[in-house]
C-alpha cells in the first residue's frame, strides 16, 4: 500500500473542529480512507488541544502544538519577516512539519499539500526525489506569486478547485499537470425536502414570519464576499417592501472568531433596522441545509476571484434560487442552472435590481430541480473517491 504524507495548511485543525472549507473537505477524504483504506496515511496537522486523540484506526498524525508559546512567537516572528524581505522563511506551521520528518526519517511515495505552494519549495529543502501533489483551493500560484516557476517544476500533478484556478495556475506557463477537480458536498442533506413544520419552527426561531421573504448571506463576513454592498442594497430595498429579512449567516473566519473592525461597522449599519437584518454568527454545518430551504433567495456577491464558492453548491444542492456575480470561477459553477448571474463591476445597482425582481416575484418562486447530472458535479462521494483514486 502507498505510504502518504499529507500536509494541511497549517491553519485550522484536521478533523475540521473549527470550520474551514480546506480542512472540511481534507476530512472527507481521509474519513473516507480510514473507512476504506486505499493509501496509507501520515497527516500533519496544527492542533490547539493538549489533550487530543487520534479519531481514527487507520490514519497516522503528525500533531503541531499551535497552542504553545514557543510556535505563537515563532509564528508571529516568521510571518513579519516574510512581509519584509522578497524571499521565503518557512512559517511556524511548516517548520515544524519539517522538524519531526528529519526525526521519523520515513520514506514516502507520494506527499499531498493542501492550498499552500510555498510548502512545495519548503519540502524540497529535505526531499529531493518524492513525488509532489498539490491540491489548490485558492488563487495562490500564478505568474505574480513567489517562486512560482520552481513550484510547478518540482510538482508532479496540481489539482485545483475550478478551472479557473487552473487558468491562474498557467499564467506561469502552459502545461497539462494542472487538472480541474471540482469539490463535493454530501448533496442528500441538502437536496432532502423539509417539511413545513421545520422551516416555519426555524423562522420563527429567529422571528420570522411565515410571510416574511427571506434573503440569505452565507460565508465569511470579509470585504471581498460583497457583505457590505448587500447590507446598502437591502435597506434600501426594505423602504420599498417592509416584509424582507437578511439573513446573514457566519461570522469572519471559523468557529470562535472575534469581531474585527469591519464586522462591527456591518453591525452599526444594520442597526436602524435589526428586526429585519439578522446576524447568527458561525453556525454547525448541519443546520445548513434546513437554513438554506427557510429562505427564498441566496445571494453570492463576491469580488474578490472566487475560486470555487461552496455557498453556491450548496444553493444548487437545495433547489434556492440564487443570484450570484461574474466572480472567479462562479459562472462555471452555476452553468445549466436558474442562477441570475450579475455584473461585480455595477454590484450594488444589478443587486438592487435583480433582487426586486425577485421579491415581486416571490409568490411564482418554487423550490428548483435539477437533473442528476448537475447534482453530481458537486457530489461529495465523486469528490472524495476521484480524488482517492488519483492520489492513487
Amino acid at each position: 500500500m502507498k505510504k502518504v504524507l499529507l500536509i494541511t495548511p497549517g491553519i485550522l485543525p484536521v478533523p475540521a473542529s473549527m470550520g474551514g472549507a480546506v480542512e472540511y473537505l481534507t476530512e472527507l477524504y481521509v474519513t473516507e480512507n480510514d473507512r476504506n483504506p486505499q493509501v496509507e496515511f501520515d497527516v500533519a496537522t496544527i492542533t490547539y488541544q493538549k489533550e487530543g486523540k487520534n479519531p481514527y484506526s487507520n490514519t497516522n498524525f503528525i500533531w503541531i502544538k499551535g497552542y504553545s508559546l514557543r510556535f505563537r512567537i515563532s509564528r508571529a516572528v516568521r510571518y513579519v519577516l516574510n512581509r519584509i524581505f522578497p524571499f521565503y522563511i518557512d512559517n511556524a506551521y511548516i517548520h515544524e512539519v519539517l522538524k519531526v520528518l528529519k526525526k521519523k526519517k520515513k520514506k514516502y511515495d507520494l506527499i499531498l499539500i493542501e492550498n499552500n505552494p510555498l510548502f512545495v519549495k519548503s519540502i524540497r529543502k529535505i526531499d529531493k526525489s518524492t513525488k509532489i501533489i498539490l491540491h489548490l483551493h485558492n488563487d495562490y500560484l500564478n505568474e505574480k506569486s513567489k517562486h512560482h516557476q520552481y513550484i510547478l517544476d518540482q510538482c508532479e500533478r496540481i489539482y485545483t478547485v475550478s478551472d479557473y484556478i487552473g487558468k491562474r495556475v498557467q499564467t506561469i506557463y502552459p502545461t497539462d499537470k494542472v487538472k480541474t477537480l471540482y469539490n463535493g458536498i454530501e448533496i442528500e442533506k441538502f437536496n432532502e425536502k423539509r417539511t413545513k413544520e421545520e422551516i416555519v419552527s426555524f423562522r420563527k426561531s429567529y422571528g420570522i414570519k411565515e410571510e416574511d421573504f427571506v434573503i440569505l448571506f452565507a460565508g465569511r463576513l470579509i470585504k471581498e464576499k460583497g457583505i457590505l454592498e448587500l447590507l446598502m442594497v437591502f435597506k434600501r430595498l426594505l423602504l420599498k417592501h417592509p416584509n424582507i429579512k437578511l439573513l446573514i449567516v457566519g461570522s469572519k473566519a471559523f468557529k470562535g472568531s472575534r469581531k474585527d473592525h469591519f464586522i462591527r461597522k456591518l453591525n452599526q449599519l444594520a442597526k436602524d433596522c435589526k428586526e429585519h437584518i439578522l446576524f447568527t454568527g458561525f453556525l454547525d454545518y448541519d443546520k445548513m441545509p434546513l437554513i438554506y430551504q427557510a429562505s427564498n433567495v441566496s445571494v453570492v456577491p463576491s469580488n474578490w476571484g472566487e475560486p470555487l464558492a461552496t455557498t453556491v453548491i450548496e444553493g444548487i444542492e437545495s433547489g434556492i434560487f440564487q443570484i450570484v456575480t461574474n466572480d472567479g470561477g462562479i459562472p462555471e459553477m452555476v452553468q445549466g442552472t436558474y442562477a441570475k448571474v450579475i455584473d461585480k463591476e455595477n454590484l450594488e445597482e444589478e443587486l438592487f435590481a435583480s433582487l426586486e425582481e425577485v421579491i415581486e416575484k416571490k409568490d411564482t418562486l418554487k423550490r428548483l430541480e435539477y437533473d442528476q447530472e448537475i447534482l453530481n458535479r458537486f457530489d461529495k462521494n465523486r469528490y472524495v473517491l476521484e480524488l482517492l483514486e488519483k492520489i492513487k
